[in-house]
C-alpha cells in the first residue's frame, strides 16, 4: 500500500520525470520507450510498473523477451521488489512465448485483451513490442491493427500503456511503423562513451498536449532508487530567504562573513602547493556546531584518510575524547576517483548519496580534479550548476574546495559561489581573503583561523 501522506496517483513512477511530465499516465496515455540494448529500457519499465503497484494501482507486465525469474532477480538489486507487489495481487507477470507468424501475433493481442479484462490493471507494460512488429512484418493492415489495439487499450484503461521497443539498427525507426505517431509520449534512451565510461541520457522526443522545455536529461541506474533522472532546477523554485541562518561560533568569521544561510554556496580556493588543514577541518566543525550531519565528498583522500585527519588534528586544538567522537559520528566521508566514472555518472552517484543520507552540509573536496577529468569543462559546469541549485532548493549548505590551477577553473568556481575564501601566501603567514555576494572583501590571517578552530571546538563541547 502507499505510505502515509503519499499521493495516490498513476504516473511513470519516475519521480523527476513525473514532476516534468505530471500527466504522463493519468488519462489513457500511450508511452513509447525506445532504446538500444543496454540503455536501461527494462529497468525503467520495471520501475514504472513497481512504483504504480506500490501505490495500489495494478500493473500488468507483459514480457515478450524477459524471463520472470531473471527480471525479478536483476531489478531486486535496484530496490525494485516485484515479488512483493505480485504477492499482494498488485502485479501480474504474463510471459509471452516466441511469436513466429502474423496469425500468432494477432491471437496474442486477443489474449492480452482478455487478460486485461480479467486482471483490470491501471498500467500495462509491454516489454518488448519489437517481436510483435517483426512477426507482423510489413503488412499495412496488420500494422494498423497493432497500432490501433494499443492505442485503444490505453484509452479503454483510462490510465496508461507503456510499450518498450528496440532501437532499430542504424537508427532507422521507420521499422516501428506509426507507433511514434500514435504515442502520446516518446522517450528515447541513449548512452555514449566518455573516456571508456558509459554516460546515459533520456531524450524526451514527444509530449502530446504539453509544452516541453527540457529535451535531454542525464540519468543513472543504481542505488536504492533504481533509476534517477537529473532535471535542471528552476531558479524560481529556490527561495534563499527561507534558508536556515547558520550559527558562526567564531568572532572573526562572524565579523567577516556577516549573515550566513544554508542556501549560500561557498568556495575555498588555495595555491596548489599548499595544504591548509585548518581550512579543511573548520567548515566541518561549523556544520557539527549547527547540528548538521556533514557529508564529505572527496576526490583526493580516502575515507580512512579523512577520519585520520580529524583524529590527529582536533586534539591539537583542544578536542577531548568525547568531543572528537561526537564530531566523527557527525561526519560521513565518501571518496570517488573521478577518472573511474563519466561526468554524468559521478554527478548521479553524488546526488544519490545526498538523497540517501540527507545531510545538512556537503563538502566537495578538491573539485578541480573532476573538472579536469572530463572531456570538456562545459558539460561539467552544466551538471555542477544544476547540482548547486538542487542543493539550494533542499536547503543544504555547500562548500567546494579547489586548487588554483588555471584561470578557467578558478573563474568558473568563483563565479558560481556566493562566498569565496581565497588563501594567499604572504611574508609573515598565509592570509585568507573573503568575498561574499553583495559584500566587501575582508582579509584574516591564518592565526585567526586557528583561533576560530579552538572557539568552534569549545562551542561543540558546551553543546
Amino acid at each position: 500500500m502507499s505510505s502515509a501522506g503519499e499521493e495516490r496517483k498513476v504516473g511513470l513512477g519516475l519521480e523527476e520525470l513525473d514532476s516534468l511530465i505530471p500527466e504522463a499516465l493519468t488519462s489513457g496515455e500511450l508511452v513509447l520507450v525506445i532504446g538500444s540494448p543496454g540503455t536501461g529500457k527494462t529497468v525503467l519499465a520495471a520501475k514504472s510498473c513497481y512504483e504504480n503497484a506500490r501505490r495500489s494501482f495494478r500493473c500488468l507486465y507483459i514480457g515478450l523477451q524477459e524471463d520472470r525469474e531473471r527480471l525479478y532477480k536483476e531489478v531486486a538489486t535496484l530496490g525494485i521488489d516485484m515479488e512483493d507487489v505480485e504477492r499482494r495481487g498488485l502485479l501480474k507477470f504474463y510471459r509471452i512465448p516466441v511469436i513466429e507468424s502474423e496469425e500468432a501475433a494477432v491471437d496474442l493481442l486477443g489474449e492480452i485483451g482478455r487478460t486485461v479484462v480479467e486482471f483490470k490493471p491501471s498500467v500495462v507494460v509491454v516489454d518488448s513490442v519489437t517481436p510483435l512488429l517483426r512477426a507482423i512484418g510489413g503488412g499495412l493492415r496488420a500494422r494498423a491493427y497493432l497500432q490501433n489495439f494499443f492505442y485503444n487499450l490505453a484509452r479503454t484503461l483510462d490510465k496508461g500503456v507503456i510499450l518498450v521497443a528496440e532501437e532499430p539498427l542504424g537508427g532507422n525507426r521507420a521499422e516501428l511503423g506509426d507507433l511514434e505517431y500514435v504515442a502520446d509520449l516518446v522517450l528515447i534512451l541513449r548512452q555514449s562513451v566518455e573516456r571508456g565510461l558509459i554516460t546515459r541520457y533520456i531524450e524526451i522526443r514527444k509530449v502530446r498536449g504539453a509544452p516541453l522545455t527540457v529535451a535531454e536529461v542525464p540519468f543513472s541506474i543504481g542505488g536504492k532508487r533504481g533509476v534517477a533522472f537529473f532535471i535542471p532546477q528552476r531558479l524560481s523554485g529556490i527561495v534563499e530567504e527561507v534558508g536556515r541562518e547558520l550559527t558562526i561560533p567564531c568572532e572573526t568569521l562572524r565579523r567577516s562573513l556577516g549573515r550566513l544561510v544554508t542556501t549560500d554556496s561557498m568556495l575555498y580556493e588555495y595555491p596548489p602547493h599548499m595544504r591548509v588543514s585548518e581550512l579543511e577541518i573548520l567548515p566541518i566543525l561549523m556544520a557539527v556546531a549547527n547540528g548538521f550531519k556533514a557529508l564529505v565528498v572527496s576526490y583526493r583522500y580516502s575515507e580512512d584518510a579523512w577520519r585520520r585527519l580529524l583524529r590527529e588534528h582536533l586534539p591539537r586544538y583542544g578536542a577531548d575524547a568525547k568531543t572528537l567522537e561526537s564530531v566523527l559520528e557527525s561526519v560521513e566521508p565518501r571518496s570517488y576517483n573521478p577518472f573511474a566514472y563519466s561526468t554524468a555518472e559521478l554527478n548521479a552517484i553524488e546526488n544519490r548519496v545526498i538523497e540517501e543520507l540527507n545531510p545538512g552540509f556537503v563538502y566537495f573536496h578538491d573539485v578541480h580534479i573532476p573538472m579536469l577529468a572530463g572531456n570538456g569543462i562545459s558539460r561539467y559546469v552544466g551538471l555542477l550548476y544544476n547540482q548547486i541549485l538542487w542543493l539550494k532548493s533542499r536547503g543544504i549548505a555547500v562548500l567546494r574546495s579547489s586548487a588554483t590551477i588555471s584561470r578557467v577553473v578558478s573563474r568558473v568556481n568563483r563565479s558560481l559561489a556566493d562566498v569565496v575564501l581565497l588563501v594567499e601566501e604572504s611574508e609573515e603567514e598565509p592570509v585568507l581573503n573573503i568575498w561574499r555576494r553583495f559584500g566587501r572583501p575582508v582579509t584574516v590571517g591564518l592565526s585567526e583561523v586557528r583561533k576560530c578552530l579552538e572557539e568552534t571546538l569549545n562551542y561543540i563541547k558546551r553543546r
